[in-house]
């Protein structure tokens, strides 16, 4: 089996970088119309491909925001995007570091609306931890 590789090319930057590893028979196309751009430099790495497998789409997104950029700015760099995505019916799987504590879901207001956001476009939030032990 041969995987392809798709990588997002950093400006200048030496943290953060977004990779999506697709099996080579997927039919697979860069959806650069989704590239969430910002006037402000590195607030965001990001990837979006449009996979095909048998006669099934999804649009598969690597993110990497990050860390001490505004929220705020982020959530309305990605807002557009995740409506159209919807308004598509294409199912959409996001995966990456957000560097944005859910936790505070309650408590911060930014946090709060960033995550209303994803669930106003039936996107949902899901973390998954896997800790590994070393005795």
């Amino acid at each position: 089996m041969i995987i392809v590789l798709f990588y997002v090319e950093l400006d200048g930057s030496h943290v953060g970088k977004v990779v999506i590893y697709v099996k080579n028979h997927y039919s697979v196309t860069i959806l650069d119309q989704y590239k969430i751009s910002s006037n402000c430099k590195n607030i965001v790495d990001n990837l979006w491909l449009d996979v095909s497998i048998n006669s099934n789409r999804y649009i598969i997104a690597g993110i990497y925001r990050h860390p001490n950029q505004h929220i705020l700015d982020f959530k309305n760099n990605i807002e557009p995007i995740l409506s159209k995505i919807h308004d598509s019916g294409i199912p959409c799987i996001i995966a990456g570091d957000f560097n944005i504590d859910l936790n505070k879901f309650n408590s911060h207001y930014t946090t709060t609306d960033y995550v209303n956001t994803l669930l106003l476009n039936t996107f949902l939030p899901i973390i998954n931890v896997k800790k590994t032990v070393v005795l």
